[in-house]
């Protein structure tokens, strides 16, 4: 048992590491990349909910395994006040995280759909107006539960809550709707993206616009990948709620709950995929690693060119050595 304990907070440890290790390095590379819309929307995201969410989770992780920092009091109270905003960020990952995922996604298919629209609209722009704009719309679609999650977490002493609970499954099932909704729409964009890439096919020029336009919704395709499968919960969530007056088994609650830890592993699973699927930071990072690389060929390449040049020179010397006897 303290095995399986000592394991568990070395395990929590090492994903606050590679949490913070991620996002500094994706930060550090999107410093080093051209102000474009994936540079942006990457930007945006772990700005605004990644980043915060990443600390919260680190703060209640290490407050909930090291309760002798605080007193009981206080711990109760900072407990709470920690909870409280640790649930508000991950719910705000997840919903920004979609919103903006199909909004790009959209976004890329209407060249092949309405070009003349796309071009007056979104062509050659960054699309900072726009990610700003489905940021509040995402906080917007968060408030309901945001604001249970303050009665429950925060208003110790207010009983109204506690006498009316329907209003804390009102608003869960009203923004498992509205996630479930926006789950479906991303399944059928990226399909939509999918029939599209190969119906265009591959472009004879690779310089051709058209080739560069079908490269990032490819990626931004795979980008999608990840998010269809965190929102399986959601669709199993759907259907419980659907038909939860057949009073199911237990085990299939169970089932939901820890499907439902995927998100847990959100922001790691967002890192991984920006670094992996999207060309600017795919490109950066092979960049960064294999800088060593060129200079080691370059040296080598010096090398064998100076033993060339010595070759040559010996082989001209006794060239001229054996004329020279003659």
């Amino acid at each position: 048992m303290l095995i399986n304990i000592y394991f568990d907070d070395w395990f929590v440890y090492s994903l606050i590491v590679v949490r913070f290790w991620l996002a500094s390095l994706i930060m550090y590379l999107s410093a080093r990349l051209k102000k474009d819309f994936i540079r942006n929307y990457t930007l945006n995201l772990y700005i605004v909910a990644c980043i915060p969410c990443d600390v919260m989770t680190a703060i209640q992780e290490i407050t909930t395994r090291n309760e002798y920092i605080l007193s009981k009091t206080a711990f109760s109270v900072w407990g709470r006040m920690i909870t409280f905003c640790t649930l508000s960020f991950e719910l705000l990952v997840s919903m920004i995280y979609r919103v903006l995922s199909l909004f790009v996604v959209i976004v890329l298919t209407l060249p092949y759909i309405c070009p003349l629209f796309y071009h007056r609209m979104f062509a050659h722009r960054g699309w900072s107006l726009h990610m700003i704009a489905f940021d509040l719309l995402s906080c917007a679609l968060c408030a309901p539960n945001i604001a249970v999650y303050a009665f429950t977490f925060l208003c110790i002493q207010c009983d109204f809550f506690y006498q009316h609970q329907e209003i804390y499954f009102l608003t869960n099932q009203v923004t498992s709707g509205i996630a479930c909704i926006l789950a479906v729409t991303i399944v059928l964009a990226t399909t939509t993206a999918i029939v599209l890439i190969i119906k265009v096919g591959r472009a004879a020029n690779r310089f051709d616009p058209n080739n560069v336009q079908r490269t990032l919704l490819i990626s931004f395709v795979l980008y999608s990948l990840p998010i269809n499968i965190c929102n399986t919960p959601l669709y199993a969530t759907a259907i419980i709620d659907i038909i939860s007056p057949v009073r199911l088994g237990e085990g299939f609650y169970h089932v939901v709950e820890y499907m439902e830890q995927i998100n847990y592993f959100r922001t790691i699973i967002i890192g991984i995929s920006t670094l992996i699927a999207l060309p600017s930071y795919r490109n950066a990072i092979i960049d960064l690693f294999g800088a060593i690389k060129p200079k080691r060929i370059s040296n080598s390449r010096r090398a064998t060119g100076n033993v060339i040049n010595v070759t040559s020179n010996t082989i001209v010397m006794r060239s001229t050595h054996r004329k020279s006897d003659t």
